[in-house]
């Protein structure tokens, strides 16, 4: 299943002001031209404990870690975001096999 970006407006572009003061202030999706790069600033945990869980992908023959579907999921439900809520669907449906 693929995930579906919600378009961002140029006015949502223009009034996004990240605080270098304020972490949670560069949670915030970016359009590249490979498609949207959706930044997440803070992960439960401790990086030691995230890397320690991650799964390891090839991407064009390149090892890369990624985040485990578990704390994606612990990161996309608590808070609970609208933005959220298709990629959650995804994550579960990939979690049980389907």
């Amino acid at each position: 299943k693929k995930w579906e970006a919600r378009p961002t407006s140029q006015a949502e572009i223009d009034a996004w002001a990240p605080d270098p003061e304020d972490v949670a202030s560069f949670d915030h999706k970016l359009r590249t031209r490979l498609g949207d790069l959706d930044l997440v600033p803070t992960l439960a945990g401790g990086y030691a404990e995230l890397a320690a869980r991650a799964v390891t992908l090839s991407v064009e023959g390149v090892d890369v870690p990624v985040a485990s579907i578990a704390d994606l999921l612990a990161k996309m439900t608590v808070p609970r975001r609208e933005k959220d809520v298709p990629r959650v669907a995804a994550l579960r449906s990939i979690q049980r096999g389907e």
